[in-house]
């Protein structure tokens, strides 16, 4: 029911737990958002979003 998820979780427990339940369950338009860890994902567009070198990334996942 939710548009939009935000996790900062350690990638193992995300990529063996969380992320493929997620994906599963995402719905088109829907976005998830990761901070610091990247996802590789191919079935979910990425975007990396980085101010400058001070700061950590936050990655962009969206539905196909």
């Amino acid at each position: 029911n939710y548009d939009i998820i935000y996790a900062f979780w350690i990638p193992e427990t995300i990529n063996k737990k969380i992320f493929p339940k997620i994906k599963e369950e995402m719905k088109k338009d829907s976005r998830f958002l990761s901070y610091c860890f990247e996802i590789k994902s191919d079935d979910l567009d990425i975007t990396k979003h980085k101010e400058n070198e001070k700061v950590f990334s936050i990655y962009e996942y969206r539905k196909k």
